[in-house]
Formats: C-alpha cells, sequence, structure tokens
C-alpha cells in the first residue's frame, strides 16, 4: 500500500473513499503499541518520569569524567 500511488489519482479525482486507512491506520497501532509496552513494562514510577524528562540525570563536566569539578 503506497499512498503515493494510491492516494495520488484519489486526490486528483476527488474520490477519497479510501483516505481513512492511512488516517487511522497509524493512529490505532500507535494505540495498540502503547497498551502493549504497558502490559509488558507496566507503568513508570516517579524516578522513570523524572528520569524521562531530565530530571535525575547526571550533571556531565566539559572534560567527559561527568563528576563535578
Amino acid at each position: 500500500m503506497n499512498p503515493a500511488r494510491s492516494l495520488g489519482p484519489d486526490i486528483v479525482s476527488t474520490d477519497f473513499t479510501g483516505w481513512w486507512v492511512y488516517v487511522l491506520g497509524p493512529v490505532i497501532g500507535a494505540a495498540i503499541a502503547v497498551v502493549i509496552i504497558t502490559a509488558v513494562r507496566g507503568r513508570p514510577d516517579k524516578e522513570e518520569l523524572a528520569a524521562a524528562e531530565g530530571g535525575d540525570l547526571p550533571m556531565s563536566q566539559p572534560d567527559g569524567t561527568g563528576s563535578p569539578a
């Protein structure tokens, strides 16, 4: 299913009967992926959320040591 080959002629002929596949497909796929990864890994705790936001990352120094000088 190449969008350029299937949506291009539909746009030119203004026949939008199959557009929903290209719009809803990725959205539904992303929702299924979120459900699966949540079932496998569980909900993140506060430490994981803080690390994801950059709150618990160590401060690196210009020399690359990672420890404060």
